[in-house]
């Protein structure tokens, strides 16, 4: 009967081991099987922060190509304003160049008939004079003449 006691008491430990160890067998399966959950957790929340940096992304690179091309429009805009000033500049310029240039032409014509008014003015003063000399010239001829004709002289 001891043996059988005995046998009994190792037959009970065994189980007891058998039991604890099933126990912590299936503790570690429940936090291998939590451990899965978490780690496929975790990997769901990753693929959904990709996913959402990539819109993210992709938004941020469409607001990029719009103000891009919203510059590009300005700068087009621009572009075609200073284009159209520059011809209208040039214009006026061509326009105040004839103007300039047509001032210039009357002017050169006024001097030149001035020039030539002027020079019918001293024509005329020379003839003047010279018919002032030569009737002075006339009279002091005439005057020595009659002052030797005179018997008071």
């Amino acid at each position: 009967m001891r043996v059988h006691s005995e046998m009994e008491a190792v037959r009970l430990e065994l189980t007891q081991r058998l039991t604890s160890e099933q126990e912590v067998s299936a503790k570690l399966r429940d936090e291998l099987r939590a451990a899965r959950l978490e780690g496929e957790r975790i990997d769901e929340l990753r693929v959904r922060e990709k996913q959402e940096a990539e819109a993210a992304a992709a938004h941020a690179l469409e607001l990029h190509r719009a103000s891009v091309s919203r510059v590009e429009s300005k700068l087009a805009a621009t572009s075609s304003l200073q284009s159209l000033e520059k011809e209208r500049l040039k214009k006026e310029l061509s326009d105040e160049r004839a103007l300039a240039q047509e001032l210039v032409t009357d002017a050169k014509q006024e001097t030149a008939a001035a020039k030539a008014s002027t020079l019918e003015a001293r024509e005329d003063a020379l003839r003047w004079q010279r018919a002032l000399t030569s009737s002075m010239g006339s009279a002091a001829g005439n005057a020595a003449a009659e002052r030797q004709r005179s018997p008071y002289s």
